[in-house]
């Protein structure tokens, strides 16, 4: 059984998903500073004290899940291109020691 690696496609897909990181991290700084924006427009009255108890545990929530998004894209992107690179030349230097 042989398993042969699609460097072409892994580098392809690789390449799309550091793209999707890059863009979902420019996207999600600028979503990011607008939450934070409008909800410093809460105002300090009883009704916006009130709703900031309930509201303010859940942005924290939202905002810890994604943030970390973007560089996840980002890594799986890169590992995928490492991966590729890693073993294109596993294969020159196995194809290199044939006939010796």
């Amino acid at each position: 059984m042989s398993v042969d690696m699609d460097i072409t496609t892994v580098n392809r897909i690789g390449a799309q998903l550091v793209a999707i990181g890059d863009d979902m991290e420019r996207e999600w700084g600028k979503f990011r500073r607008t939450v934070e924006t409008e909800r410093a427009g809460i105002g300090v009255d009883p009704l916006g004290t009130a709703f900031l108890g309930e509201y303010r545990p859940s942005e924290i929530s939202v905002l810890s899940h994604a943030d970390p998004l973007p560089a996840l894209w980002q890594a799986d992107g890169y590992g995928a291109k490492i991966s590729a690179a890693t073993y294109a030349q596993a294969d020159r230097d196995a194809a290199s020691g044939f006939g010796k």
